[in-house]
């Protein structure tokens, strides 16, 4: 981790949802002046984390901030994971390195640049809130077999989830997931190299997990997210969960 967002983590850390925290106090614990935190903080801002300020009273964040535990996943998972506070896209990481990988890598960010839906819709990617990941999958076949692939991973969404207790879950073809008929999830399949005998493929899932209002707002459509359940996943395992669930589903497609 670089000292850019090594920094910013630590200050992160000191926030809560509940109550305020003084500027003062966290530029002690972090031997920084007030003037260095408030740098920081404005720069958390700009990565779509919403922090209130009030003058005498401190910060405080609008919105739980859950980050991957980047050890426990790398460890809980059978393949590779690439795993970043930032990157343009988890699906642009995988199509850049697509020759080095290998069936069941994946890449995990907690911050999009530039973060993509179908038909090259803008998937808001603000950092630490959501799930954002992607596979890579080669299929022992032509292309023309994958058609229905969005529809296998929609299902793997939906049992990975109704392991955690997340019940009101359906699919939306061919790329929608949705909890209590609003989005949850959505999923972008994307091809990176094909031939008569194999098809390379990048498979993008995002998964709102706690949206702020802000947020929110800017979405054209109706939209959930798990943060209102009462026993919501852990991000970290419900991406462990997601990546076994997935692998299995695809090694029989």
């Amino acid at each position: 981790m670089n000292e850019h967002w090594s920094r910013k983590r630590q200050i992160l850390a000191c926030l809560h949802h509940e109550r305020f925290v003084s500027g003062e106090v966290i530029a002690q614990s972090l031997s920084l002046t007030r003037a260095a935190i408030n740098q920081h903080i404005d720069a958390l801002k700009d990565y779509g984390i919403e922090i209130y300020s009030v003058k005498g009273r401190g910060y405080k964040l609008a919105n739980p901030v859950s980050l991957v535990n980047e050890s426990f996943l790398v460890n809980g998972i059978d393949g590779r994971c690439f795993y970043f506070d930032e990157t343009t896209s988890t699906n642009a990481f995988m199509l850049g390195h697509a020759a080095e990988l290998k069936s069941g890598d994946i890449c995990v960010a907690e911050y999009q640049s530039a973060g993509r839906g179908r038909r090259g819709r803008q998937w808001l990617s603000p950092y630490g809130h959501h799930i954002y990941t992607s596979m890579f999958w080669r299929l022992n076949t032509d292309i023309s077999h994958a058609s229905g692939l969005s529809l296998v991973v929609g299902c793997s969404i939906v049992k990975s989830l109704s392991e955690f207790g997340v019940e009101g879950l359906g699919l939306k073809w061919p790329n929608d997931i949705y909890l209590d008929h609003k989005k949850l999830a959505g999923i972008l399949v994307e091809i990176s190299n094909t031939s008569n005998q194999q098809a390379e493929l990048v498979i993008g899932i995002g998964i709102n997990m706690s949206m702020s209002v802000e947020q929110g707002e800017l979405i054209d459509q109706p939209w959930s997210d798990l943060s209102s359940l009462i026993n919501m996943p852990d991000k970290t395992e419900l991406l462990i969960k997601l990546h076994k669930t997935l692998k299995a589903d695809l090694q029989l497609f």
